[in-house]
C-alpha cells in the first residue's frame, strides 16, 4: 500500500468514504498495577475488559517480567474476545532465556487465536541494546522456538508472526535492513511530544514521520504487502513540558492529536496501538535525548488512575 501525505480534512473525509479498510485501534498495557506491583490475573481481566471498550487487541512488553504470560493466560481464556501482542525483552542473555522459558511454559495453555504476534525487543535498536544483526538473529530464534510449541487445542504456533518494535527514525535509517528482512512485521513508534512539537504541528509531524518509516520499510522488504503498524503513539495529559512552546500537556491536546493525527493513520488503513491504557502514578521519570527529565510518563493513559476514560476514542469521520 502506497500511502498519501497528510491531506485537508475535507479531502480526507472523502478519502475515508472511498477507502475499503480502516485500521484497528490497540492499546499498550503495562505489567505493573498502579502501585507498581505485578498485575494479578484478576487485574489483567479488568484491563482486558477496559480495553475492550474501544479495541480487541492489547500490546505488552515482556512475558516473564511480573509473571506476565502466566497471569494473563487465564484472563485471555476467560475473556475469549481479546488478542495480545506479546513482547520479548532481550536486555541480557539470562533474561532472554527467561522470556523463552515463559513462552514454552505458558503458550500451551492459551489458544493461538488470542496471540496476534511476538515482538522481540522494544526500541532495542534505538537504545543500542542490540545490533541489527543480533536482533535479526533473535527474531529467527523465536520463530524456531514457536515452531515447537502447540496451543491448548494442539495447534502449532509456527505461523505466529514474529517481528519487532522501534522508533520511526530507526526505520528511516537504512542501516537496519537486516532486521526488516528477518521480521514478519514491523511496528513503528512515533511521539510528537518527544520531538518538542507545537500543538499546531503535532499531527502533521506524526503522520509525516510514520509515512517516512513505512516507505523505507516497504522499500527494504521489496513489497507493500507487509504488515506495518504503529507500536506506540499518543500524548500525555499532565506532567512537565520539556521546552517552551511545546504542545500543552492537557486532555484537550491529547484528544486533538487523536482526532487529527491518529485517526488519519487509522483512516489510511494503518493499525495503531495507543500508549497507554491507564496512568501510571508510580512510574519513574523519563529522560529525553538531551538529558531533560519529566514526569510525563505517569500521565499517558487514555484512562486515569480510577479507570475514567479521558476522551472519546471514536474518530469523528
Amino acid at each position: 500500500m502506497i500511502l498519501p501525505t497528510l491531506i485537508s480534512l475535507a479531502s480526507f473525509v472523502q478519502y475515508i468514504s472511498l477507502s475499503s479498510a480502516v485500521g484497528s485501534l490497540g492499546i499498550n498495557v503495562a505489567s505493573a498495577d498502579l502501585d507498581g506491583n505485578c498485575r494479578t490475573t484478576e487485574e489483567w481481566e479488568e484491563a482486558l475488559t477496559k480495553a475492550s471498550a474501544f479495541s480487541s487487541t492489547i500490546k505488552t512488553y515482556a512475558v516473564s517480567d511480573c509473571n506476565m504470560l502466566e497471569n494473563i493466560a487465564p484472563a485471555l481464556n476467560s475473556n475469549g474476545n481479546m488478542k495480545v501482542w506479546l513482547g520479548i525483552w532481550e536486555v541480557d542473555d539470562t533474561h532472554y532465556q527467561e522470556e523463552k522459558d515463559a513462552l514454552s511454559t505458558y503458550l500451551p495453555s492459551i489458544s493461538k487465536d488470542y496471540i496476534s504476534g511476538v515482538s522481540v525487543g522494544s526500541e532495542a535498536l534505538y537504545r543500542g541494546d542490540l545490533t541489527p544483526a543480533a536482533l535479526a538473529a533473535k527474531i529467527s530464534d523465536i520463530k524456531s522456538l514457536l515452531a515447537d510449541i502447540t496451543d491448548k487445542d494442539g495447534n502449532s504456533y509456527s505461523e505466529t508472526m514474529v517481528g519487532t518494535v522501534d522508533s520511526w527514525n530507526i526505520w528511516v535509517n537504512s542501516t537496519n535492513s537486516d532486521v526488516i528482512t528477518a521480521a514478519d512485521y514491523i511496528m513503528v513508534n512515533a511521539f510528537p511530544f518527544w520531538q518538542y512539537q507545537t500543538a499546531s504541528n503535532q499531527s502533521h509531524s506524526l503522520v509525516d514521520d510514520v509515512m517516512q518509516a513505512i516507505q523505507t520499510i516497504q522499500t527494504v522488504k521489496g513489497t507493500d504487502d507487509f504488515y506495518i503498524a504503529i507500536g506506540e503513539t499518543g500524548s500525555p495529559t499532565g506532567g512537565t513540558a520539556l521546552t517552551e512552546g511545546q504542545a500543552p500537556l492537557t486532555v484537550a491536546n491529547a484528544e486533538a492529536l487523536f482526532q487529527e493525527g491518529i485517526c488519519t493513520l487509522l483512516g489510511y488503513g494503518i493499525d495503531v496501538n495507543l500508549f497507554e491504557l491507564q496512568d501510571e502514578p508510580t512510574k519513574p521519570l523519563a529522560t529525553a535525548d538531551d538529558g531533560t527529565s519529566s514526569d510525563v510518563e505517569r500521565h499517558w493513559g487514555v484512562y486515569d488512575s480510577d479507570y475514567n476514560l479521558k476522551y472519546s476514542l471514536t474518530c469523528d469521520y
